[in-house]
C-alpha cells in the first residue's frame, strides 16, 4: 500500500471513529441533559425522547440539537466504512437522516405528526439492520469477528428486539415506553461505534 493511499485510509478510519463516536455522546447525553432542565423533573420511564424536543418544553432546542447532530455524526460515519457494503452504509445513513427528519417535526403537547411518527419508524428500523445488509468484505487485514455474518445477524436481532419492544409500547399505550426507547436508541448508538472501532486496523504504510 503507497504511503498516500494509507494516509487516505487512515484519516478516513479516524473520522468515522470520530463521528461514531460523536453519536451516543449526542444522543444520551442529550436526553440526559434536557431531562434535567424539565421544571419538575422528568421521568425517562414514561415520558418518550420526542416529548423532549416537544415545541412547548423548556428543553426543545437542546434535544432538537442532539437529534440533529446525532443523525449527521450517522451520515459521516456510513460515507467512512469502506469496509462495508453500499447498502449498509445506505441503512445507516437513513438511519441519521430520520432523525434529521425527526427534529424538523416536533410534537407537541397535543400532537404528533405523521412525518414525525414515519420518520421514527424508519430511523429505529434501519439503525437496527443496517449491519446485515449486503455482503461484507472478510479479507485480510480487515478481517475482524464484529463484522462475522453471525455476529452482525446476532445484533441485528437483539436491536430488532429492542425496538419491537418499544413498538409494542406505543401501539398499547404502555408505562414504559420511555424506557424501551432508550433502550433501543442508546443500543442502536453504540452499534456504530462498535463497528467503526472493530474494523479500524493501523497498517503499515510500507504494507502491501
Amino acid at each position: 500500500m503507497s504511503p498516500t493511499l494509507w494516509r487516505t485510509q487512515a484519516g478516513t478510519a479516524r473520522r468515522s471513529i470520530v463521528s461514531s463516536l460523536a453519536a451516543p455522546i449526542s444522543l444520551i447525553g442529550g436526553w440526559t441533559v434536557a431531562a434535567a432542565v424539565q421544571p419538575g423533573g422528568f421521568d425517562a420511564v414514561t415520558g418518550t425522547i420526542s416529548a423532549l424536543a416537544g415545541t412547548d418544553t423548556p428543553s426543545r432546542w437542546i434535544m432538537t440539537a442532539a437529534f440533529v447532530a446525532t443523525g449527521v455524526a450517522h451520515i459521516v460515519t456510513a460515507s467512512g466504512l469502506g469496509s462495508a457494503p453500499k447498502s449498509a452504509r445506505i441503512g445507516l445513513a437513513v438511519g441519521g437522516a430520520s432523525l434529521i427528519t425527526v427534529a424538523a417535526f416536533p410534537v407537541s403537547a397535543t400532537t404528533a405528526p405523521l412525518a414525525h411518527g414515519a420518520a421514527a419508524f424508519v430511523g429505529f428500523v434501519s439503525l437496527a439492520c443496517w449491519a446485515s445488509l449486503g455482503r461484507w468484505e472478510q479479507r485480510p487485514p480487515e478481517r475482524n469477528w464484529i463484522t462475522r455474518p453471525v455476529v452482525r445477524h446476532s445484533v441485528t436481532g437483539g436491536l430488532s428486539t429492542l425496538t419491537a419492544l418499544f413498538l409494542l409500547q406505543v401501539t398499547i399505550g404502555g408505562d414504559q415506553i420511555g424506557l424501551t426507547e432508550r433502550l433501543a436508541a442508546g443500543a442502536e448508538a453504540l452499534w456504530p461505534l462498535a463497528i467503526t472501532l472493530g474494523t479500524y486496523t493501523r497498517q503499515n504504510p510500507g504494507s502491501r
